[in-house]
């Protein structure tokens, strides 16, 4: 797993798959290009568009993990476990820039 990752999108799209490959933490997640909004969530089904548009009701969705809006990168501290797919969805054509900081454990001796 790289610590930065880009995930690219030429028009707006919707639950883009992020495979996990190692422990680590989702630190940052930063939007470019004529994107205006991003999502990062823990189910495919929680998209941009029924993220940042008025719900049916008051509720608490727990599979969002992170947004943006702009260019204001947003700082996160959210674990995500080897083997998890996370999912990412753009407003518009540009970038979806995820940073990690990874879990690792070094032994020396």
């Amino acid at each position: 797993m790289t610590p930065s990752l880009v995930v690219q999108f030429t028009v707006a799209a919707d639950g883009r798959e992020v495979k996990i490959d190692e422990d680590c933490a989702l630190v940052l997640l930063q939007i470019s290009g004529s994107a205006a909004k991003a999502v990062v969530s823990a189910d495919p089904k929680t998209t941009v568009a029924n993220t940042f548009t008025a719900p049916a009701a008051d509720r608490t969705d727990p599979n969002i993990l992170g947004f943006v809006l702009g260019g204001v990168p947003c700082g996160l501290n959210i674990p995500v476990e080897k083997g998890r797919s996370i999912f990412v969805s753009c407003s518009g054509a540009g970038s979806v820039q995820l940073a990690f900081q990874l879990n690792r454990v070094v032994v020396f001796g």
